[in-house]
């Protein structure tokens, strides 16, 4: 079985109707087996949220809810283990954002297998496999 991390702007992408991304996103989603964990963090459910709830765009966080609480097989808990994790993925990639680093930080205690984002700079990170939906685009 393997854990996918999802980072936020997959799950953004597959809630907003984006014309660009949301088809690969949900193609990318499909292409997993069912046993494949999908795992991310609350620090996604807030990153998500901000824009539909400074919008006003009811429409959109209700889609997040639904999706948080049916659509994840389950959502790690940041605690001292992942801030401590997260210093050092901190200190070691100086390019590192806080909250990446925490999703990072997540990811490798929950043993994924893979970090799906839309951030490039982030494949710089070597302690697990970086997918970029714009590298994926032309492998699905």
């Amino acid at each position: 079985m393997s854990r996918i991390f999802l980072d936020t702007a997959p799950i953004v992408y597959l809630l907003d109707p984006n014309p660009q991304w949301r088809p690969l996103v949900a193609k990318l989603f499909s292409s997993y087996p069912p046993e494949t964990e999908l795992i991310s963090s609350v620090l996604t459910l807030m990153e998500c949220a901000v824009k539909p709830r400074r919008d006003g765009d009811a429409r959109i966080l209700a889609r997040l809810e639904e999706f948080w609480r049916s659509g994840l097989a389950w959502h790690v808990p940041i605690d001292e283990e992942i801030a401590r994790r997260a210093t050092l993925l901190r200190a070691r990639y100086e390019f590192l954002r806080a909250i990446d680093a925490l999703q990072l930080a997540c990811a490798l205690s929950a043993g994924c297998t893979s970090f799906v984002t839309n951030d490039k700079k982030l494949k710089q990170v070597s302690e697990l496999p970086i997918l970029c939906l714009l590298d994926l685009a032309g492998a699905l």
